[in-house]
């Protein structure tokens, strides 16, 4: 499967994105507020959309204000496998 990049720009510092990407409050605030997290490798992030399905995505990396990356491994069958990689710059 080919890579898919995004760059976005946040006016905000890599610490608060990285907080946005592993806490609990962080992702139910960008995400979906159906949102069960724990900021440690191996824990399973559940996101739920209601009647829309779910996405649970393994944490497989956390480089503090770097990088988190995690794995899905439940939820629709064209995520199961996706790798997502968050790579935070200044």
């Amino acid at each position: 499967m080919p890579d898919i990049v995004h760059c976005i720009g946040i006016r905000a510092t890599p610490r608060k994105v990285y907080a946005a990407l592993t806490e609990q409050n962080g992702l139910a605030g960008w995400w979906t507020k159906d949102t069960q997290a724990s900021p440690q490798v191996g824990a399973i992030l559940k996101f739920r959309f209601g009647d829309h399905g779910s996405n649970d995505m393994k944490v497989a990396r956390l480089v503090p204000g770097l990088q988190v990356q995690w794995r899905c491994v439940d939820g629709a069958k064209e995520w199961i496998g996706t790798r997502l990689t968050f790579d935070l710059k200044r």
